[in-house]
């Protein structure tokens, strides 16, 4: 996880060989030169992270060359600060992708090697409308690279701002755990603008012969019906714009040498296709503890 945005947290991913993904990109100190290809170049990157999923661009690490080391960094790739400022790189992001990505942040790395070294890390949320690079094509994120998007793919994009967005939110600090007896909460967030409402959700259960699931007032258990899934039922629920909303909670009661916890969640609302999230829950000295699956920065 990038937890601060320092030198020693770039020398912890190079070390811990962070392979690039959908949300995050290496990109060398040749990737940032004031000439009109490598600015093209640079609008289709960031586009396409804010058409896809978000994420971070991070220039001044390079990638190593060998095809088995393709995609994993290398080193620390220095960018001089007197010749490439954080405000020439904002300005040829903020001229040559529309429109402009609402959210966006640079945050420029100083670096040991010299009084003038820096490392720019992009942050680049998922954005609510389709943006178009400076040659008139829309890209997205697909396998470590930027790929022209199909029309209906645009289309999908466009129509974000006209529907929910809902998203789990994992809470380490809402989960209880006693005997165990472990309590898992239901928050969701609403990334859109759209007001989230008429809402459910439904919990399956892997392993589910090894749990016995027990859910707050406003679950059903329909386990005699589908094996190891619950539904919750929240249609006075309204979730608005970016606010944290507890719905619920159920609890898991399992034998001592569970040590991990895996279950589904799908969320189901009115005008919204269904959302679904896996969730590994791992116990550790009586700790419940998320289980992330991805590089996570800072959630913007």
């Amino acid at each position: 996880m990038f937890i601060n945005f320092t030198e020693h947290e770039l020398l912890r991913i190079i070390n811990d060989s962070i392979e690039e993904s959908l949300h995050l990109d290496y990109k060398s100190s040749g990737s940032l030169i004031k000439n009109d290809n490598k600015k093209r170049e640079l609008a289709k990157d960031v586009s396409s992270f804010a058409n896809s999923d978000g994420g971070h661009i991070i220039y001044g690490i390079k990638e190593f060359d060998s095809l088995n080391n393709k995609h994993l960094p290398e080193k620390i790739d220095p960018i001089d600060r007197r010749v490439i400022s954080k405000e020439w790189l904002e300005q040829v992001i903020v001229s040559n992708i529309f429109p402009k990505i609402q959210g966006l942040m640079i945050y420029p790395i100083s670096l040991t090697s010299g009084i003038n070294d820096v490392v720019y890390v992009v942050q680049i949320p998922k954005s609510n409308t389709a943006h178009q690079a400076s040659d008139r094509r829309y890209y997205k994120r697909y396998n470590f690279e930027s790929v022209a998007m199909e029309d209906y793919e645009i289309k999908d994009i466009i129509n974000r701002s006209f529907y929910p967005d809902l998203e789990f939110v994992k809470d380490q600090s809402l989960i209880s755990y006693d005997v165990d007896v472990l309590k898992v909460p239901i928050v969701m967030k609403n990334n859109s603008l759209r007001l989230a409402k008429d809402i459910s959700v439904s919990v399956s259960f892997k392993d589910h012969e090894n749990y016995r699931v027990a859910a707050d007032s406003g679950f059903i258990d329909v386990s005699q019906i589908n094996s190891g899934k619950i539904y919750l039922n929240i249609t006075e629920l309204k979730i608005y714009n970016g606010i944290n909303c507890y719905a619920g909670a159920f609890t898991i009661k399992f034998n001592s040498d569970i040590k991990m916890l895996n279950f589904t969640a799908t969320i189901y609302g009115d005008n919204m296709s269904p959302i679904e999230q896996d969730f590994k829950i791992h116990i550790d000295n009586n700790i419940p503890k998320y289980v992330e699956r991805k590089l996570s920065f800072h959630v913007w």
